[in-house]
């Protein structure tokens, strides 16, 4: 092995150095042999984290059921534009925890806000580990750059929990930690913590790439948040200081899906179950024009109602476009930005409330898939699809109320859920941000494309977690 330096740029007048015994040569001519990614189908991801991550189970007042409560995170926005990895949410119910702490060690595919390293080994060890996981995306935690000089012994203690994780045979995504926002009212922005999360990050950088390929893969994300290293990334990523907003999340997801391309053959879970028939929704292919348009102007599906929900006061017009692929009708919703705010959203479901009747779905498990194209204006915000109770890409106040400035299929699809009865619940979701569409440089135009509708009977998804 040979000591490599690896010098960090002065942090407010801080010289960090980063002294780590690797052998820099690649693995296979260390090894003698050849050295290549791994290769998954449908694998299952898992993630551990504090609320940077995605806002799962998280803070003085955790969730209590096994809802998809989370925000749009980098690897929930990764699943909806490229969906051929399994990330089911399964928070425990932590209202029966004993100490009400145990939420820190319990848990998966979860993010809990405040947790640290020390929770993090506890979450993997207690929970995901026994959940078999073929690949676990992880990163240092923001809670862990506080301190003078406590980036050494912080990067050990990851690259100690990682190596767990390798060693009970998950392949690691190795994450270094994101940038926050160069803000005096940023708490996290010390001379100290800049100091840490440099020296964490060269460690990082350092050390994955010494790493055979069948075991891990760097994920910087740095390259996606401070494409021009300045230490800071922008405040339009974020949703405050620290945490991202929908567009860092978009921004770490294509980098994501850049990595998974190497990893996981292209597929498309979401058309399968398209292709397998069997769809219990009564509108799939959303055909007809006799439906209610309760607020707007223009056709809704037959059997459907578009409604407008929350206040503001932007303007809807609608109208279609053949599907070939369904052989139905792709509905167009146009928005015109007018007044102020975010808190309007449009809805297009059956009735008032999305319910409607499955008979025999009674203890069935089930999932919900929608199709939505949005058009690249970011004043919209990234569609949501709402079913019993779960929310693809739910954003809950963290999107930072920014869209998607990208033209972007989505493929939204819910976690599962075992249903009480013979009621199903869908609907979609489009919120408008006249705020930022009317703004200098903004667009008051948004327009998202509505395709197809999915609700299915799926076999219980907890048996592959076993």
């Amino acid at each position: 092995m040979t000591g490599i330096a690896t010098r960090i740029a002065n942090i407010r007048g801080l010289a960090k150095t980063v002294d780590i015994a690797v052998d820099r040569r690649p693995y296979s001519r260390r090894n003698g042999g050849v050295d290549a990614y791994p290769q998954f189908y449908n694998p299952k991801i898992g993630s551990i984290g504090d609320s940077l991550v995605a806002h799962g189970v998280e803070g003085a007042s955790p969730g209590t059921i096994n809802a998809w409560a989370t925000n749009a995170g980098e690897l929930n926005l990764a699943l909806a534009m490229h969906p051929r990895f399994r990330h089911d949410n399964w928070p425990a119910d932590t209202t029966a925890f004993s100490p009400s702490s145990d939420r820190y060690t319990t848990g998966a595919n979860q993010a809990i806000s405040g947790s640290n390293a020390a929770s993090h080994r506890a979450m993997l060890q207690n929970y995901l580990l026994p959940m078999h996981p073929n690949i676990l995306f992880y990163r240092p935690s923001v809670n862990n750059s506080v301190g003078t000089d406590t980036g050494p012994a912080t990067f050990a203690y990851f690259q100690e929990t990682v190596q767990m994780a390798m060693d009970a045979g998950v392949f690691c995504a190795i994450g270094t930690m994101c940038p926050w926002v160069n803000d005096p009212a940023n708490a996290f922005n010390g001379a100290d913590n800049n100091a840490n999360r440099a020296y964490i990050n060269a460690a990082i950088r350092a050390w994955v790439p010494t790493l055979p390929k069948s075991k891990a893969i760097l994920v910087d994300y740095d390259i996606a948040l401070d494409p021009t290293n300045t230490g800071w990334t922008d405040r339009s990523n974020m949703s405050d200081y620290i945490h991202l907003g929908t567009q860092g999340a978009l921004k770490c997801a294509r980098l994501i899906n850049q990595k998974l391309d190497l990893l996981i053959p292209a597929r498309n879970y979401a058309l399968e179950l398209w292709n397998g028939g069997n769809n219990k929704f009564p509108y799939p292919i959303l055909a007809g024009n006799g439906g209610v348009t309760a607020n707007g102007t223009g056709s809704t599906p037959t059997g459907m109602r578009t409604q407008k929900g929350g206040t503001g006061s932007s303007t809807l017009v609608l109208s279609t476009e053949a599907n070939a692929e369904t052989g139905g009708l792709t509905r167009v919703f146009t928005i015109t930005g007018v007044g102020t705010g975010a808190t309007a959203y449009y809805q297009l479901g059956i009735g008032t409330l999305g319910d409607f009747t499955v008979t025999g779905q009674t203890g069935q498990w089930v999932r919900s898939i929608a199709e939505i194209e949005v058009m690249g204006n970011d004043a919209l915000l990234v569609p949501q699809l709402w079913a019993n109770g779960r929310r693809a890409l739910y954003e809950g106040g963290w999107s930072g109320l920014i869209g998607d400035s990208q033209q972007q299929t989505y493929w939204l699809i819910t976690d599962a859920v075992q249903v009480g009865s013979d009621t199903a619940n869908l609907s979609i979701r489009l919120y408008p941000n006249a705020d930022r569409a009317l703004a200098v440089g903004g667009n008051p135009t948004m327009v998202a494309k509505v395709k197809r509708l999915g609700y299915y009977f799926i076999s219980n998804p907890r048996t592959d977690w076993a």
